[in-house]
């Protein structure tokens, strides 16, 4: 299986400048807090705000405070910011930044308000994949974002702030959890039978194979472990997700993301073939840019990957990609 990889589109400069003040704008604020709306409520005399959101088409409110002093500066300040990055956004998509569907940006929006990718989760997939193409200024190929899923990684570590916890959240938007072929075992995916959205949740599978679900604790929900999913956990960075406004989020070093991507499809089985292809192609998508804008990262990836003992996965990898990528790759690692 060989993949092609067409020219890369490069973004205007300018999209690049506004999806990094988008992300630095994102991670300076409370999670959430630019999204929905405020509303004040009067009982008895007093004042009191509250953050209103919709779920699935439902208002929920969180109660903030009394309205007073500095929780009203603070609230004013999340309104114009809130209004600020849906400017930003719509200028850096314009300008030909990627854009994620609505339905997915929902998800990505809740996990982010409850403190997913502040406490330790990151995006993997084919939506960190388009996250990735904004970071490094280019136009991916429809081919390589074609998705349904939205993919979802943690360490078993993760605490997240917002309780009873993801599973409430994921509950909340309308998701039905996916019978395992073990019914004993909890659901790690949940559908929305009428977006038909699949929402993995995953987690490292490091030492001996688990052939179960692991419970992450932290945030009151299960995941699959993957083998060699700790190899991108173990190096993420801010990023955003653009829709009708930004989501912040986190997702895997680029780098990384593209050597894992070679490891799936090395070990994807023959039912698994179009998964395979995407995989290859979103990997080579990536080494091409790098070569060109950050080709110390492939190395340091790459030595990461050295001891792990996992470069007989990266080699077979690279026969299945076009020669030109193959050939200035295996001169770059030697």
């Amino acid at each position: 299986m060989i993949t092609k990889v067409g020219m890369i589109r490069r973004q205007i400069v300018e999209s690049q400048t506004l999806y990094a003040q988008i992300v630095e704008t994102l991670w300076a604020y409370p999670a959430g807090m630019m999204y929905g709306s405020f509303v004040k409520k009067g009982v008895k005399g007093h004042s009191y705000l509250y953050h209103q959101y919709s779920v699935d088409g439902k208002q929920k409110q969180f109660y903030l405070g009394e309205a007073a002093g500095e929780l009203v500066e603070l609230v004013e300040t999340w309104r114009s910011m809130g209004r600020e990055l849906e400017r930003l956004t719509a200028m850096a998509l314009a300008g030909g930044c990627l854009r994620s569907d609505p339905g997915s940006e929902a998800v990505m929006m809740r996990f982010s308000e409850s403190g997913w990718f502040r406490g330790g989760g990151v995006l993997v997939g084919s939506h960190a994949f388009a996250a990735l193409g904004n970071i490094l200024g280019v136009k991916w190929e429809k081919e390589a974002l074609k998705t349904r899923d939205v993919d979802m990684a943690a360490p078993d570590r993760i605490a997240i702030a917002t309780k009873p916890g993801i599973g409430k959240v994921i509950e909340e938007m309308g998701y039905s959890p996916i019978p395992g072929l073990n019914p004993k075992y909890p659901p790690t995916s949940y559908i929305h039978r009428k977006k038909r959205i699949i929402i993995d949740i995953l987690t490292p599978e490091t030492g001996r194979p688990v052939p179960h679900p692991k419970s992450l604790p932290g945030c009151g929900v299960s995941a699959m472990p993957l083998r060699f999913l700790d190899y991108l956990l173990d190096d993420s960075v801010q990023a955003a997700i653009l829709s009708s406004t930004a989501v912040a989020v986190r997702v895997p070093n680029p780098a990384r993301f593209a050597f894992h991507k070679l490891i799936l499809a090395d070990r994807r089985d023959v039912s698994s073939q179009v998964k395979a292809k995407k995989d290859l192609l979103q990997a080579e998508s990536l080494f091409s840019v790098l070569l060109e804008t950050r080709p110390g990262d492939i190395n340091i990836a790459y030595e990461a990957l050295l001891k792990r003992r996992w470069e007989k996965h990266i080699k077979r990898g690279f026969d299945n990609m076009g020669k030109e990528t193959r050939e200035r790759l295996k001169e770059k690692l030697g």
